[in-house]
């Protein structure tokens, strides 16, 4: 599949790239504000590495020949200096974890729903399944990142939580390409399926927890497409129906100081997902387990009332047991009880008349025998 055809297989699927000029189209109110504060606020940053901004230079001024392999593994190392590239995993200090060349769910972003019109449901499907993202660098949480219970909501939404296997909430991902061997077009559309399984992650988070999708703000991602020569950041969110990729800022990694602000920019937001976005991730989970204690609670309840129910019924079994021996058990149908009634009455009549017969006669048989005597 082509580039081009790609990205229309994404907006096919309601994913939105604009790859053009950064000024030409404002990201929208409330995102602008949010990816404006995380660049401009200050933040306890380690201090440029000038060593590893040139490092940078040089690969990319010196390496435009390199292969992708070639290009994660030397960029990588030099743009994340504190990860010891020698391992697929790495765990880093505070809970911030990464993970290279880990493949997603399959069950990546949600299937169109059958209240959507047909011809969204009929262009989703000619367009077919979109490949399952496998991003060059996975940024998300460890288990250090967590309380216990909060690692057990974890386990129990297994398919939001871990989108990326071993990795709790990812938020940011980073995808690499050769100069020559691949376009840096391509490394846009693995981004932009990679940020849109996470901002839907983080939607089906939210409602699960508070029955909400929340503000866009709550969901955004951050994603970084780089080649030999430039290296650009986007962000991910979803609005009205769709997922937006945009970018946010490019630099020239044969520029020392661009380099330097490309390195500062990536520490700005792994300060911010180890703040702001975590904290909403633990109110998300500390929200789920509220929720579900109170639907525990009502079902408990509920279970209560049954058998407290059945209780009673157990208590007036006897009484029950009683009109079913004399012939007017509540059980019966109304037609039985009723037959039985004009029986026990027919049966009373009849007795009264006898009693009144032989009384008459008993009568009949004084007088007689009175006449005889005289």
């Amino acid at each position: 599949m082509t580039n081009g055809h790609a990205r229309q297989q994404l907006t096919d699927h309601g994913i939105h790239v604009d790859s053009g000029a950064i000024d030409t189209k404002p990201i929208g109110t409330i995102v602008d504000y949010v990816v404006e504060y995380i660049i401009q606020r200050d933040c306890d940053l380690p201090e440029l590495n000038g060593e590893a901004q040139e490092r940078i230079v040089h690969y990319a001024e010196s390496h435009t020949m390199l292969n992708e392999y070639t290009m994660v593994s030397v960029m990588g190392s030099v743009l994340f200096p504190e990860l010891d590239c020698t391992t697929c995993l790495h765990q880093i200090r505070n809970g911030l974890f990464r993970s290279d060349c880990l493949s997603f769910q399959p069950t990546h972003r949600e299937a169109p729903t059958t209240n959507e019109a047909m011809a969204i449901q009929e262009r989703i499907r000619k367009a077919g399944p979109l490949p399952v993202p496998k991003p060059d660098f996975v940024f998300g949480y460890s288990h250090l990142a967590f309380n216990q219970t909060q690692i057990s909501v974890n386990s129990m939404i297994d398919s939001i939580a871990h989108i990326a296997p071993f990795m709790s909430h990812p938020f940011f991902v980073a995808e690499w390409k050769s100069s020559v061997t691949d376009s840096v077009f391509k490394a846009e559309n693995q981004a932009a399926r990679a940020g849109t399984a996470m901002v839907w992650a983080r939607r089906r988070l939210r409602h699960l927890a508070t029955g909400s999708y929340g503000q866009a703000t709550e969901s955004l991602c951050f994603s970084l497409t780089a080649d030999s020569n430039m290296g650009i950041i986007w962000v991910h969110w979803f609005d009205s129906g769709s997922y937006h990729m945009k970018k946010v800022e490019e630099f020239f990694l044969s520029r020392f100081d661009s380099a330097g602000e490309l390195m500062d920019l990536v520490a700005k937001i792994m300060d911010w997902g180890l703040g702001t976005r975590l904290e909403e991730v633990k109110e998300d989970l500390d929200a789920y387990i509220e929720k579900r204690r109170g639907e525990l609670s009502k079902q408990e309840k509920k279970k209560q009332r049954k058998e407290k129910g059945k209780g009673k019924a157990k208590r007036k079994l006897p009484k029950q047991e009683e009109e079913q021996e004399d012939g007017t058990g509540r059980d019966e149908e109304p037609s039985e009880r009723g037959g039985k009634a004009m029986k026990k009455k027919k049966k009373r009549k009849s007795s009264e008349r006898e009693a009144e017969a032989k009384h008459r006669g008993t009568k009949k048989r004084k007088r007689r025998s009175e006449q005889e005597e005289e």
